[in-house]
């Protein structure tokens, strides 16, 4: 990545290798959308883990992890 940016409240899940998902009734689904991520929604990193993005700020992605 390397470029200076400011707090934002937006990504783009495929540039950094995530996928958005969405939960009904505690099962995981994937969106169609996977344009843009913002701040309050879901995605998935490689191993499966379900993350809640907050913001990104240079090459830092600011998430809290979500337990089933």
């Amino acid at each position: 990545m390397g470029s200076k940016t400011s707090l934002m409240v937006v990504m783009s899940p495929r540039v950094w290798g995530y996928t958005k998902v969405k939960v009904f009734y505690g099962r995981v689904r994937i969106t169609e959308d996977q344009d843009i991520v913002i701040a309050g929604e879901l995605f998935t990193d490689g191993q499966g883990n379900i993350w809640e993005f907050v913001s990104r700020k240079d090459d830092t992605i600011n998430a809290y992890p979500v337990e089933l």
